[in-house]
């Protein structure tokens, strides 16, 4: 019997962003240009440069040497090891076939770029206002504006904004979900009113169990 083991791509960068034998200058470098990429494939997915990252290049192996970070370019945004048949070079693309889900990318893009803003602040700098664009191999030829440390901040005062950063991200989301359930809510009000017709769609109890509420007359009928 073969074991499948579940990959969560959350959880993989979030791997990173707590390891504590990655300095932060490492990681925030690493989340930069992971955020840059995925910045670069949200805007132009069907672009062939944002789909192929050249394995020789440096600031892919800053990528690349960290097991989590090589684990979401493969598992989260498609892409392959491969070898280009004419130069001999190792590379990492995505098949020209594959499809890449505009929600994910989406999805991609903010979950990186929170992580590089709260690494950054841990660091004492400030946040970026935008991401440069890539221009070949799917890192950018040009940097970000450099920022400098206003302030030289201990281990645990970087952990404890860290830590806060991070909370308020997670706050912040939750009250997003909370947004989108009542707007969810206020539409399934107006349709029922409107559909004589309208059932409730399956709740999430539902589909986890494969069953879903009954009232007496569904389980017997009329009487």
């Amino acid at each position: 019997m073969s074991l499948t083991l579940s990959y969560n791509r959350h959880q993989s960068l979030s791997l990173l962003e707590h390891d504590v034998n990655v300095s932060l200058a490492e990681k925030t470098t690493a989340l930069k240009l992971l955020s840059v990429i995925c910045r670069n494939l949200q805007t132009s997915p069907d672009d062939p440069k944002f789909r192929q990252l050249r394995l020789a290049n440096r600031k892919i192996q800053q990528l690349t040497r960290h097991a989590a970070l090589l684990q979401y370019l493969q598992m989260t945004l498609g892409f392959v090891q491969n070898v280009d048949s004419e130069t001999g070079d190792a590379r990492l693309e995505i098949p020209p076939a594959t499809t890449l889900d505009p929600q994910l990318l989406d999805e991609a893009v903010q979950q990186t770029r929170a992580i590089y803003q709260r690494l950054l602040q841990a660091g004492g700098g400030s946040n970026p206002k935008s991401l440069s664009h890539s221009t070949s191999s799917g890192v950018s030829s040009s940097s970000t504006s450099s920022t400098t440390p206003t302030e030289k901040l201990s281990e645990k005062q970087k952990a404890r904004r860290l830590a806060e950063q991070r909370a308020q991200d997670e706050k912040r989301a939750a009250q997003e979900s909370r947004k989108r359930t009542a707007a969810q809510i206020k539409v399934d009000k107006m349709v029922r009113q409107q559909d004589e017709n309208w059932q409730p769609g399956v709740s999430a109890a539902a589909a986890k169990t494969g069953t879903g509420l009954q009232t007496f007359r569904d389980k017997y009928g009329e009487s």
